[in-house]
């Protein structure tokens, strides 16, 4: 491992990091661009359902619970269970959109209001107006009658004595709007707090740099989530807040190998050498960001892989934003800083060689041999 870690550090020092740091910049770029393109071919096709999997949670559904009793456990099968309820939600026109186990015998099972939605020979229905929830009560009354009689009539369950019990509940968008809402301010809060923070810790730049990091994590996750047709629910909620919560450590630790770097230049008041303070300072930090982000990766894949879907939903986000985090904290936060500071300093050298005695002098000289002409 320490020897693949020491081929990664002089393939870094290889590719010179910030000066190339505009082909690092597009790489996101590209993504969105991919993102875009994607969501369109998914907004026009037939096959799909908008832009992007908007899940029951922000579209609005019902929430179907079945619950199993007096069956034999060695014969429930999450998964055959759950292919007899969408035969009959496939009747009404209607698809699963996630399943939940919940305790030993029954599931939970989500699907939206929209009947017949990728269906191309039918026009799709939406059961979510005010003026559809009676009639969508009794649909749902309708699906739970024929699931009790299909499990009852099923042979894997005939000779046995069990009973089914179920309970419909729709759920509204304006809830998961609201929390959506409440999230986006908490992070906004929370971001505003980070910056004045990092303000005071480092300066303006690496605050800057690091709320732009922050901002790219986020929109990479939520651009591989359109690419992967990953749904987005409430979950998306607390993955966001997590990856801005952990990209955030990495970013930090690389400022504060670079705030050591910069430290002999301000002590002997010389100029910035940019390009070796930020390469040498990602480079230093590197396995330290490796070590940390693959041990995270690793045990989310792994819930990712084995975890019901429900906990997939939640998982995938948070691989996609392990990876733009890591990205970021590399490749973008701190050349980002690099060249702001690059900038401010050459601007303060311009002004500086204007406002110079000799410099006044030749601008006067040149007005004088203006107006004598």
């Amino acid at each position: 491992m320490k020897k693949f870690m020491q081929f990664l550090k002089n393939s870094l020092k290889a590719i010179k990091i910030y000066e190339n740091s505009k082909l690092f910049f597009m790489a996101p770029l590209v993504i969105i661009l991919v993102a875009l393109i994607c969501g369109t071919v998914f907004q026009l096709s037939p096959k799909y359902e908008g832009f992007a999997n908007i899940g029951v949670d922000f579209q609005g559904g019902t929430r179907l619970n079945v619950e199993m009793e007096g069956a034999d456990m060695n014969t429930v099968n999450r998964e055959y269970n759950t292919e007899i309820i969408e035969n009959v939600l496939n009747k009404y026109g209607f698809e699963v959109a996630t399943v939940q186990a919940s305790g030993e015998s029954a599931l939970v099972v989500r699907y939206s209001y929209v009947a017949f939605g990728n269906d191309p020979t039918r026009d799709a229905i939406n059961y979510g107006a005010d003026d559809m929830t009676a009639e969508m009560n009794a649909i749902n009354d309708q699906i739970q009658n024929d699931i009790k009689q299909a499990f009852i009539n099923d042979e894997r369950y005939k000779d046995q004595n069990i009973t089914i019990n179920t309970s419909a509940s729709m759920i509204g968008t304006s809830s998961s709007m609201r929390l959506l809402r409440s999230a986006l301010i908490a992070t906004a809060v929370a971001l505003a707090v980070m910056l004045i923070y990092i303000i005071f810790r480092f300066d303006i730049f690496s605050a800057l740099s690091s709320i732009i990091a922050l901002m790219h994590d986020v929109i990479m996750m939520m651009a591989l989530m359109v690419i992967f047709r990953v749904e987005i629910g409430s979950t998306i909620v607390a993955g966001i807040i997590t990856i801005i919560s952990y990209s955030i450590n990495n970013t930090i630790v690389v400022f504060d190998r670079i705030r050591e770097n910069v430290l002999p230049y301000k002590k002997g008041n010389k100029r910035y050498d940019m390009a070796l303070i930020v390469n040498d300072s990602i480079i230093s930090t590197f396995t330290r960001m490796v070590y940390t982000s693959l041990t995270t990766l690793i045990t989310i894949s792994v819930l990712a892989i084995m975890g019901v879907s429900v906990i997939k939903i939640f998982a995938l986000p948070i691989i996609f934003g392990l990876l733009a985090g890591f990205y970021s904290s590399a490749f973008i936060a701190a050349p980002l800083w690099g060249l702001m500071v690059e900038t401010k300093e050459n601007n303060k050298r311009k002004r500086m060689s204007t406002n110079t005695p000799l410099s006044r002098d030749k601008f006067k000289r040149k007005k004088v041999t203006k107006f004598a002409n």
